[in-house]
């Protein structure tokens, strides 16, 4: 199992993160994070999930607070399709399947689309 946080409001939409097994994502506008995000209303380092490969738990760190599904929170369990709000930025949290993580960090990595192939009709 692995796991992802894809923001969904803010001037960051769009991107993802991939959530180490066994590891911790920190998230805030920071270059030190793992996410460096651009809204001015998160703080530089406004909270970290910490997975262990089946759970995964949300600390937050900014005194600006983190909500979890609209409830402020410092400490919280996530689950699939749980939604964090922190600053003027939203959050999705989604476990996933070994395979599908592994797809969105070969597409992460991607520099060129791929380029398709044509017979020539003569």
């Amino acid at each position: 199992m692995s796991a992802k946080i894809q923001v969904i409001l803010g001037p960051d939409c769009g991107q993802t993160f991939l959530i180490p097994a066994n590891g911790c994502l920190n998230i805030g506008r920071s270059h030190t994070t793992d996410t460096k995000l651009s809204d001015l209303a998160v703080s530089r380092l406004h909270c970290r999930i910490e997975f262990d490969g089946q759970q995964a738990v949300l600390f937050n760190i900014s005194t600006k607070g983190t909500r979890v599904n609209d409830k402020p929170t410092d400490q919280k369990q996530l689950h699939h399709g749980d939604i964090i709000r922190i600053g003027d930025t939203e959050i999705r949290f989604a476990l996933t399947s070994l395979s599908d993580a592994e797809t969105l960090s070969q597409d992460s990595k991607s520099i060129a689309p791929p380029t398709l192939k044509t017979t020539d009709p003569s």
